[in-house]
């Protein structure tokens, strides 16, 4: 503006100089200090502009770096984060975002139409601006697992049965294409905190709620570290209990353990139970056990629970708090049949898949269930509630199974 003024000023000093030329210089001197003053005006607009856009830009790749780990969701959440803008001003913008290295950049064009300085042909001032923020890897509790690297259904739903669990994180490690979560029917529902997989999905995925995030990050085996306790001699073989209510002493049960014919069997509190070399039965029956630890030794020992209810709770302290089932690291395929699975702390069977057949609402009391399995069908009608409710636990939550990878900690880094 200084610069202008004296230009002005030097032109309208001519006119005492110069009688002939007054009212050219004259006409020239207004022409600029009008420009001077339009320049002012059609500045102090484009600024305004770009502080909007850089103010918005910066919004949009906070929003994408916090809205997932996976470039492509990144860059659509920053686009549609920013749109809105563009939308509401009416400002035609060129806005392009990319990831490298974990940094979301967003680079923003626009051109603001001036007023005043078209008397100088100056139809339009150019803006640009630039944004990148970053988010540091947080890790979040599990609730439900399916481990299986490659194999589809590894989260599936048929008949007209619901997954509720408002609290519960749900992965699958499966980078199957596209069927690693399928809801099948469209009265199959699953209402989660996260649902994530590595693969794809299938059939009615808007009944899937929030949205599944595909293409997340494997998951290895949160428990690899923990190795299974020698069993020792056998305390019982091929037991089974049928019609009797009794409390079941701890100890090594060889030949499977077989609960059935309405039994109610309570375990030993504080108790520690090994059951190997045959399936783990319970048919029409009722378990209950409080501090408990159950091992599943071998690739024999699978779980059949059937017309039952079984309502147990993990230890407090030691090597396995907060675990209340754990299972050998071999292949197993296992059944809950129209059953009460009401499990206060992890069961961890990373290579035993299931099939979990559901009849009505089964009552939940556990503060927090956490699976960890190789897969699941959960097949049959009703819903299949999951409490997830850590922080207000007696029972100490694993903290080996915080273990999901999710955004944290956004920040601008320009």
């Amino acid at each position: 503006m200084s610069k202008c003024s004296g230009i002005a000023g030097r032109m309208l000093k001519a006119l005492k100089d110069q009688a002939g030329g007054t009212a050219i210089v004259f006409s020239v001197a207004i022409a600029v200090v009008i420009g001077c003053g339009g320049l002012a005006i059609d500045y102090a607009r484009t600024k305004m502009t770009l502080s909007a856009i850089q103010a918005n830009l910066d919004a949009a790749v906070l929003a994408g770096v916090t809205a997932s780990l996976i470039e492509k969701q990144e860059i659509e959440t920053a686009k549609a984060f920013f749109s809105r803008y563009t939308a509401e001003h009416g400002v035609t913008v060129d806005v392009r975002f990319e990831v490298k290295k974990g940094v979301l950049t967003g680079t923003a064009d626009a051109s603001v139409p001036t007023s005043f300085l078209k008397i100088l042909d100056i139809d339009q001032m150019g803006i640009k601006a630039k944004s990148a923020a970053t988010a540091s890897e947080a890790l979040q509790p599990i609730c439900f697992m399916a481990m299986h690297p490659t194999r589809k259904h590894t989260l599936e739903l048929k008949g007209s049965v619901s997954v509720y669990g408002p609290r519960c994180n749900i992965y699958g490690n499966s980078n199957h294409d596209f069927d690693v979560i399928d809801p099948h029917t469209p009265k199959n529902f699953v209402t989660a905190k996260f649902v994530g997989t590595i693969g794809g999905g299938h059939h009615f995925l808007p009944n899937v709620s929030p949205p599944p995030e595909f293409g997340t990050r494997v998951i290895e085996d949160p428990l690899a570290d923990l190795a299974m306790p020698a069993p020792g001699a056998c305390t019982q073989t091929k037991y089974t209990i049928s019609g009797k209510s009794m409390t079941l002493p701890q100890g090594s049960y060889c030949g499977g353990l077989s609960i059935t014919n309405g039994s109610k069997v309570d375990l030993q509190d504080d108790g520690v139970y090994f059951i190997s070399g045959g399936a783990f039965t319970i048919n029409s029956s009722k378990l209950t056990g409080k501090n408990v630890t159950i091992f599943l030794v071998d690739a024999r020992t699978t779980v059949e629970w059937i017309n039952s209810v079984v309502r147990i709770s993990a230890k407090k302290t030691g090597d396995f708090a907060g675990i209340a089932v754990f299972g050998a690291r071999v292949e197993t395929d296992n059944a809950f049949t129209t059953s009460t699975i009401d499990i206060h702390g992890a069961f961890y069977m990373p290579l035993g898949a299931f099939t979990w057949e559901n009849d009505g609402e089964p009552a939940v009391t556990a503060k927090w269930s956490a699976f960890v399995i190789d897969g699941v069908s959960w097949i049959g009608k009703g819903t299949i509630r999951y409490n997830f409710d850590i922080s207000n636990s007696d029972i100490p939550y694993p903290e080996a199974l915080i273990a999901m990878p999710r955004p944290a900690k956004a920040r601008l880094v320009n």
